[in-house]
Order: structure tokens, then C-alpha cells, then sequence
């Protein structure tokens, strides 16, 4: 898996934590301290996509 296909951002758990990442290593909401974990994880799930899905009746 992408970085990009988990939604968070690398240098936010670097930022926060002060460890730089490995390249082949994946940011996981555990990586986050305290609660900041729970709120990033309520808010990717809230996020609409960016195209929503096209209905089309025949």
C-alpha cells in the first residue's frame, strides 16, 4: 500500500512524534500521540470523495 492510499500525511507524524519515518514504512493512526489519533481517523471518515458516484437511469 501508498502512503497516499492511507490519508495521513508523513510529516504530520514526524512533526508530532519528532522520528523521522522510513521510506518503505506506513503512517498509521498509532503512530499519533493521545487523542490526536481518534480525531484524524473522525475526520478522514467524514471527508465526501472528491467525485461523488453518477447515477444513470436507462
Amino acid at each position: 500500500m501508498k502512503r497516499k492510499g492511507v490519508g495521513i500525511n508523513p510529516l504530520l507524524v514526524t512533526i508530532m512524534t519528532g522520528v523521522e519515518l522510513q521510506e518503505s514504512e506506513v503512517p498509521r493512526l498509532t503512530m499519533l500521540p493521545g487523542i490526536t489519533g481518534r480525531m484524524v481517523y473522525k475526520r478522514i471518515t467524514k471527508l465526501n470523495s472528491p467525485h461523488p458516484p453518477k447515477k444513470q437511469r436507462l
